[in-house]
Order: C-alpha cells, then sequence, then structure tokens
C-alpha cells in the first residue's frame, strides 16, 4: 500500500513539476511570437563575494579560471539582467511574455534541444565566495573548480553536477533530475530529491561524516555497501543529510 502511495506522490510530482516550469516560463497562456535571434555576451568583472542567479531556461555552468566574467549564449529573448552591486552579483533571467491564445506546449517556441541557452560563469582560480545561490525552473548545474563557503542550488527540472569544490554547506534541491557531487571536500551536505538519484564521492573518508539518509524508493549504499532506507550513523568529520523520494542514494 505504502508503495503504490509514493507511486501515486511521485506522478503527481512529476505533472505539478512539469506545469509549474511550463507556467513560470511562458505563462499559462503562451506566448507572443517573437524572432528566435541569438546573441553572444560577455561582462567582465573585478572582485566578486556573493551571487544569486535566479533563471527559467538555461544551462549553468560555473568553472575556475583567470577572472570573473560572464557569458550567456541562446535565445535573445532569454538574455539575463546581469549587474554587480556591493561585490554582489546578480543575475535575473525573466518569463517570456504572454499572448491571448492557450498554447501551453507551444512548439517553436520550447526547441528545448534545438537551442542552447547556456550561461558560463567564471570564478578566478584559488578563490573563495562568500555564498552561491541558484534557482532554475529548466535547465542543469554544473559546477566545477570552485570554492565557496556556502552554496545553496535549486533546480526543478535538471541535473545538478559538483565537482572538485571546496565548501562549508551545500544545499541541493532537486525536483526531477540526479544529483552528483564528486571530489569535494564539504563539511555538510543537505540534499532533497523528489524524482532523482543522489550520488557522492567525497575528498574526506565517508567515515569521518555524521549520515542521515533517507528513501522512499530506491536503494541505498554507504562506501559500496547496501544500508537501510532509513539510515544513520554519527561522525565527527562534517554531516551529510539525503532525502530522496523516488530514485538511488549511493555514498563513498
Amino acid at each position: 500500500m505504502k508503495k503504490i502511495y509514493l507511486w501515486v506522490l511521485s506522478v503527481i510530482t512529476f505533472f505539478a513539476v512539469l506545469f509549474g516550469c511550463a507556467y513560470h516560463l511562458y505563462g499559462l497562456l503562451g506566448n507572443k511570437d517573437k524572432s528566435n535571434e541569438m546573441v553572444s555576451v560577455s561582462y567582465d568583472f573585478d572582485n566578486i563575494e556573493k551571487i544569486n542567479i535566479d533563471a527559467s531556461l538555461v544551462d549553468m555552468n560555473m568553472v575556475a579560471g583567470d577572472k570573473f566574467s560572464v557569458d550567456f549564449s541562446g535565445l535573445k529573448d532569454l538574455l539575463p539582467d546581469v549587474s554587480e552591486d556591493n561585490k554582489i552579483l546578480e543575475i535575473k533571467q525573466h518569463s517570456i511574455d504572454n499572448d491571448t491564445s492557450f498554447n501551453l506546449f507551444k512548439s517553436r517556441r520550447r526547441n528545448l534541444h534545438g537551442v542552447d541557452n547556456v550561461l558560463t560563469i567564471t570564478v578566478p582560480s584559488g578563490t573563495e565566495l562568500e555564498e552561491i545561490d541558484f534557482v532554475c525552473a529548466l535547465g542543469d548545474a554544473d559546477i566545477t573548480g570552485v570554492n565557496v563557503k556556502k552554496i545553496d542550488v535549486e533546480c526543478a527540472l535538471g541535473d545538478i553536477d559538483i565537482k572538485d569544490m571546496t565548501a562549508d554547506q551545500i544545499y541541493l534541491e532537486a525536483d526531477m533530475g540526479d544529483v552528483s557531487v564528486d571530489s569535494a571536500d564539504v563539511r555538510s551536505i543537505d540534499a532533497t530529491l523528489s524524482m532523482g538519484s543522489f550520488k557522492a564521492d567525497l575528498v574526506k573518508d565517508i567515515s569521518e561524516y555524521g549520515l542521515e539518509l533517507g528513501v522512499s524508493m530506491g536503494e541505498c549504499k554507504v562506501d559500496g555497501k547496501s544500508v537501510s532506507r532509513k539510515y544513520t550513523k554519527a561522525g565527527k568529520g562534517g554531516t551529510v543529510k539525503v532525502s530522496c523520494d523516488m530514485g538511488d542514494v549511493n555514498i563513498k
């Protein structure tokens, strides 16, 4: 009975997320017939401590490099506003305006595979950011080689991949998508997934961490060994907390 309930809940979650993404991106009533003009823009900055990103439809890459920069390539209609104030980088991508005709999934404006909308943020190697906050309705988040005290990533429909990161706190939320944390030196991870799997391969030995893992439908593994779906373990080197409704959890 519990499995049936969870399956029904997962189906409801699927359609709720799908509808929410469509509404957030395009509005319930469709879009104006705008052009498919493409743009490629770049911005440079001197010193950034915090990064806030609110996106509708974009794949976000954050990498280590020589300087602070922001690059966007994709549809002009989805070009985000980029600004800096008091060492805080703000990136805001607006939804597409509505028209008056009912068309929830108008294919011409939803060529998700034919058009890549990519946001690339470069952070100088060796720099430690205070905070990264990324929220996206539809798109993947790929963060590599960046050091930060606190990072919060939320993807409604998309995967989250973190690699070669040093962080104090990592907060992750994925409604529909997989989450991967690889070669990360982190003190605490708090991840919530509705439909998707979580995988972590950390720098420190997993035996040093306190674990609080919960899987409703899926398999739970720690250091290559299967454990119960509700698994806790004490540890003094940090904490890893993962809640997964439908998907596997694999930590080592």
